[in-house]
């Protein structure tokens, strides 16, 4: 979301940049001020694993040729699209979590398998099988 914040900020700068003279010049030195203030935000925030991400969303968001279709309306279709993602990839991560979790307290025996058991919310069944 940071680097969608930062692209729609850019493109609220855009046209007033571009009717002065040297527009291009100045629209390209807001993209440079811009992706160092993206950086900043991430890890400002405490999450600098992100940096690129918010960069990619930036540059998509403020400079990438949207073919006739309005930035605000990218932006939002952007949005969506990223909380679809995140969204997605929490679920598919949460069950794969799950699995492992359960894969592991599969293998394991005795007392972990007591802690197991009350972790994934099933009864340990401490009884082995050969």
């Amino acid at each position: 979301m940071i680097g969608a914040v930062t692209g729609a900020v850019a493109m609220l700068l855009e046209m007033p940049l571009k009717g002065l003279p040297g527009g291009e010049l100045w629209w390209d030195l807001l993209n440079a001020v811009m992706i160092c203030i993206t950086i900043y935000l991430t890890v400002l925030l405490g999450r600098q694993y992100i940096a690129f991400m918010a960069c990619v969303a930036y540059l998509s968001v403020a400079v990438i040729a949207h073919d006739g279709v309005s930035p605000y309306e990218f932006l939002f279709y952007r949005v969506v699209d990223t909380f679809l993602g995140v969204g997605i990839g929490s679920l598919v991560g949460s069950f794969h979590t799950h699995a492992e979790e359960a894969q592991r307290c599969a293998v394991r025996g005795g007392a972990w398998m007591t802690s197991c058991a009350a972790r994934t919310g099933r009864s340990a069944n401490l009884t082995r099988q050969h």
